[in-house]
Order: C-alpha cells, then sequence, then structure tokens
C-alpha cells in the first residue's frame, strides 16, 4: 500500500528556467546538483549500514567526479566559452589552473592521483591503473572489453561526506569570486 498524501502534490520541472541562464551558469548549476546528490547519498550511507553497498558508494564518487567535471568546465567556459573541453578531470583543472591561477581560487581535489612516493615494484602497476577511466570506473562494473576492472577500490561514507562538505564550501566560496570578476 502507498502511503497517502494529504494534498495531492504535482512538480513539473521544466528546463526553460536553466536555458535562459549563461552557459556557463549551466554548467554550474549542473555541477551544484550532482555535488548535493552526492551528498545526500553518501549522508544516506553514513547512516544506514543496510543501505551502504559498494555499488551505492560508487554512485556518490560518480556523482562527485562529475560536480567536479562541471565545475571546472562552468569556470572555465565563464573565462573562455571556446575553450575545448574534456571529460579528464587532471586535464580540466590544468585548464581551469591556466585560467584561475590565483590561491584563493583553488578547491579540494578529491579525483587526483600520483604515484611519486609508491615503492618502485608498485609503482609501474599502479601506473597502468592511471589509464582507467575513472569517469566511467563508478558508471560501470566492468571495463569496455567486459572483464572485470582490475582494482581493488572500496568507500567509506562517513569520511567522505565530510570531504563533500569541504568541496561544497570550496566552491560556492570560489564561485562567488569567480561570478564577479
Amino acid at each position: 500500500m502507498l502511503p497517502t498524501m494529504t494534498t495531492p502534490h504535482w512538480n513539473q520541472l521544466f528546463s526553460h528556467s536553466l536555458t535562459q541562464s549563461p552557459q556557463y551558469q549551466q554548467y554550474f548549476n549542473f555541477a551544484i546538483a550532482y555535488l548535493d546528490s552526492a551528498q545526500r547519498l553518501c549522508n544516506v550511507l553514513s547512516r544506514s549500514t543496510r543501505k551502504a553497498t559498494y555499488e551505492r558508494g560508487a554512485v556518490v564518487l560518480f556523482l562527485a567526479h562529475h560536480a567536479l567535471e562541471l565545475f571546472y568546465k562552468a569556470a572555465v567556459l565563464r573565462k573562455n566559452p571556446n575553450e575545448r573541453r574534456s571529460h579528464n578531470l587532471q586535464k580540466l583543472r590544468e585548464c581551469y589552473l591556466k585560467f584561475y591561477p590565483e590561491k584563493c581560487l583553488q578547491i579540494p581535489t578529491l579525483f587526483y592521483t600520483s604515484y611519486e612516493e609508491c615503492a618502485k615494484e608498485h609503482a609501474a602497476r599502479l601506473q597502468g591503473l592511471a589509464s582507467i577511466p575513472i569517469d566511467q570506473l563508478y558508471r560501470y562494473p566492468e571495463a569496455k572489453n567486459g572483464k572485470p576492472w582490475q582494482i581493488y577500490d572500496s568507500f567509506e561514507a562517513f569520511s567522505f561526506s565530510i570531504e563533500l562538505a569541504g568541496l561544497r564550501k570550496s566552491i560556492n566560496l570560489v564561485w562567488n569570486q569567480i561570478d564577479n570578476q
């Protein structure tokens, strides 16, 4: 039996209001929507061991990764609407830093990988993992070739929710500065 509502509530959402904004603002609005969704799901997973699964954690990671991608694109489009775009977060961050090198405009880097401090015997194997497209790793249970990802990954909701809150605060502060330039 479905729960009853005292008042019927229909809330049709239209894209018209989004398309009235400049392109860079549309990207920023989507970035915040993805980040908000990541935070909400992450908070549910940190409170419920029954609902906490790696699959749901991977969705949180995907949403957060995509939010960062869209934020970088929004900021770059704000400066240069013709800038070439990518899905590679590291390349987008480099492009972002080209336009916004000021320290006060930096945001946390949640998906940055460095192998400089790894033991040499592990570094070569880990470098191979760097070729895994992160934007696909958290969307699909296997690689394009149909084989499982050659990694051992994990997710912990409580600590990541703290990271997401910090990212949200940073993005809001930085965007206010960028948008007022």
